[in-house]
C-alpha cells in the first residue's frame, strides 16, 4: 500500500488548483492586453486639442475632430 501523509495529500490536491488559477489569471491579463491594443488602434487622437474619437475605416483618410473641428490624418501614432 502507498503511504501518503496528510501534508502530501493536501499538497497534491492544492497544486492543480493553484496552476489552474494561475493559468486563468494569465489568460485574463492577456485578453485585457489584446482588448486595449485593439481599442488603441481603433481610436484617433486630435493633434491640436488631444480629444480621442473613433478612427475612420479608410486608411490614411483625413477626419475632422468633433471637438475643435481641426483636420487630422488617420495614421499610426508615433512615440516621441
Amino acid at each position: 500500500m502507498i503511504s501518503i501523509t496528510l501534508s502530501q495529500l493536501l499538497l497534491i490536491l492544492m497544486i492543480p488548483g493553484l496552476i489552474s488559477i494561475g493559468l486563468w489569471w494569465l489568460g485574463t491579463v492577456w485578453k485585457e492586453h489584446r482588448q486595449s491594443l485593439t481599442l488603441r488602434q481603433s481610436t484617433l487622437r486630435c493633434r491640436i486639442c488631444g480629444c480621442a474619437y473613433p478612427a475612420p475605416e479608410e486608411p490614411n483618410a483625413i477626419s475632422q475632430c468633433p471637438s475643435c473641428k481641426s483636420s487630422n490624418l488617420n495614421e499610426p501614432q508615433r512615440l516621441i
